[in-house]
């Protein structure tokens, strides 16, 4: 059940959230099922005439139900609606076998898939883990040779013998501590106590047992053995660079073969998991167990019966039909979304000024008035976000939010699908109509092998089929709805391959856990926006006064919105889709 079309904006059917339904008081304003539900003077509207929601079941031989409906769908594209499914589910009885099995045999099949791959990326991470310890050691010695070759090239005696001493003292921790007790530099020193520095002192050039003792003042004994060590320090200089040269090349290609494995072993799997999860039953959350028991007279225990319920929304703006109408305006002008010619809410413009870099990033830095005159983001859309978030945290198991980017990426797609929709006169208006049509295809399995197709249009009175007239500002929740599913889907697919943790980055979630040590600083706590006036229940004066307006939308609920508006939504787009359903199946 969807957050817009469902049970928190379904203002006929909603309780107050004193009364402990979903609905807040500000939207509902206590007149339940009244006609004046949804509906605030001048700031937002979303209403639909009781007398415009219904039901409609249809019968029909398997597949030709469906056919009706796919038809219908082409053809309200076709008059210039954008089409689009907001949620889907599938119910399957155990006792319909074939279709029981197929399904969760095709679900089985995805498990074993997603966790084979997932096991792939597994073993490539833990490898590629191993192999960047083995790299940044040999990154190590690499850095030491670049430095001297360096050093050499510009002449830079410090940094030669600075890079060089350190070679040596691998050499004696490492190489020469195995050579042999009376022999190594280490297991010598109680006979010299000062060999090991005299090492670090002599350079390459030193290899003559006579001349060491008389330039540093060495005992010839002493020469001898710094001189001997000294040429096995440059044999082992060299041969240690050949290796570490080899071995550094090969383990470049390694790791960067099994990163790209780790990236495609991801991607690969994506697509397995995205299935896996569009295979959606009912029983996986809350609502979807409340519409189980509704068609539980179905009794799918006994009976093959197969379920699936999904929620369309079609919308387009609306043009209400007036005589003298001034000629249509475009109010476009560019402007960055920091200006003060959009009337974003006092919170949105703070957290647009925290999030200025993800803006930018995104492209959204630069954009234009609405072409409508009216600003679409509002303080309601501001306080909807919020709201909608927690509905579907709590009937979804949403983890995902929505933060400034999502909603500026909503305003610009509203605004986009006027360019897009332009071929079939998307004329710029403050209205839209929304056909809402929620979905039930029903399959009966009779046992003499007869299959029947049950198509239910709404299911009145919890969720009907209507079509509301929603101001500009509700269409932008609807996007954010829709933004929500997609994130959902991505945080759950990023979480599952490792790229992200909780729908957020990796990253940030080490930022979140080290806040001083990563991030600078513990981050501000988030404000709740509640709009003014949430509570105030709007008078019968208020809303049908001609003088009073409170806002950029109509203010006049009985004169203009119920007697013209809904009106000739009622007659236009409602009455289009029952009659054609009815004409499709052969009632007048």
């Amino acid at each position: 059940m969807s957050f817009v079309g469902g049970e928190y904006l379904d203002h006929g059917r909603a309780k107050t959230k004193d009364d402990g339904g979903g609905l807040p008081s500000y939207l509902n304003s206590g007149y339940g099922a009244e006609p004046f539900a949804g509906f605030i003077p001048g700031e937002i509207s979303h209403v639909a005439p009781p007398n415009a929601k219904c039901q409609m079941m249809i019968d029909t031989p398997l597949g030709k139900g469906s056919g009706i409906f796919f038809g219908f769908l082409w053809q309200m594209r076709k008059l210039g609606f954008h089409v689009q499914k907001v949620s889907e589910a599938i119910e399957i009885s155990p006792v319909h076998s074939q279709y029981y099995q197929l399904t969760v045999q095709q679900k089985q099949t995805l498990e074993g898939q997603v966790k084979s791959a997932l096991a792939g990326v597994q073993t490539s991470i833990s490898d590629f883990e191993l192999m960047s310890h083995d790299i940044r050691r040999y990154r190590e010695f690499m850095n030491y040779y670049e430095n001297i070759e360096r050093g050499k090239k510009e002449k830079d005696e410090n940094l030669v013998r600075i890079n060089n001493q350190t070679l040596k003292s691998v050499f004696i921790d490492q190489v020469d501590v195995h050579s042999g007790e009376g022999v190594a530099l280490k297991l010598i020193a109680s006979r010299w106590p000062t060999i090991i520095v005299d090492f670090m002192r002599i350079s390459d050039e030193d290899e003559d047992p006579a001349k060491i003792a008389v330039k540093y003042q060495f005992s010839e004994a002493e020469g001898v053995v710094l001189a001997t060590k000294n040429k096995i320090f440059k044999q082992w200089r060299d041969l240690f660079k050949e290796a570490v040269t080899s071995r550094y090349q090969h383990l470049r290609e390694l790791v960067g073969a099994r990163k790209r494995s780790i990236d495609e072993y991801r991607n690969m799997v994506k697509p397995y998991i995205m299935r896996h999860k569009m295979i959606k039953e009912l029983g996986e959350s809350k609502s979807g167990r409340g519409l189980l028991k509704t068609f539980s007279w179905w009794r799918p225990a006994t009976q093959a019966v197969s379920l699936d319920i999904a929620e369309y929304w079609m919308w387009k703006p609306f043009v209400a039909p007036e005589f003298h109408r001034p000629s249509a305006q475009n109010f476009e002008e560019d402007v960055s979304v920091t200006s003060k010619k959009l009337p974003f809410p006092e919170p949105m413009r703070d957290e647009i000024k925290a999030k200025l870099g993800e803006i930018k990033d995104a492209k959204l830095d630069k954009t234009k008035t609405f072409l409508t005159g009216i600003e679409p983001v509002d303080k309601w859309v501001w306080f909807l976000k919020d709201e909608m978030v927690e509905y579907y945290k709590k009937n979804e198991n949403y983890r995902a939010g929505l933060d400034v980017v999502d909603v500026l990426r909503a305003r610009k797609k509203l605004s986009d699908q006027y360019a897009e929709y332009g071929r079939w006169d998307w004329q710029p208006s403050p209205y839209f109509t929304c056909l809402e049509m929620p979905t039930f295809r029903v399959v009966v399995r009779n046992p003499d092998g007869t299959e029947s197709e049950t198509f239910i249009f709404g299911s009145y009175p919890d969720k009907p089929m209507m079509c509301p007239l929603d101001t500009q500002n509700v269409m932008v929740v609807r996007l954010l709805e829709l933004a929500l599913q997609e994130k959902e889907l991505e945080n759950y697919i990023n979480d599952m391959v490792g790229e992200s943790i909780g729908g957020k980055d990796v990253k940030e979630v080490v930022k979140d856990d080290y806040p001083y040590l990563m991030g600078g600083g513990k981050p501000a706590a988030k404000k709740t926006f509640i709009p003014k006036g949430i509570n105030v229940k709007p008078s019968d004066f208020q809303r049908n006064f001609k003088l009073v307006r409170s806002g950029p939308y109509d203010a006049i609920f009985m004169e203009r919105v119920a007697a013209i508006m809904v009106k000739e939504i009622v007659a236009s787009t409602y009455s289009f889709a029952r009659s054609y359903i009815k004409s499709a199946v052969g009632v007048p």
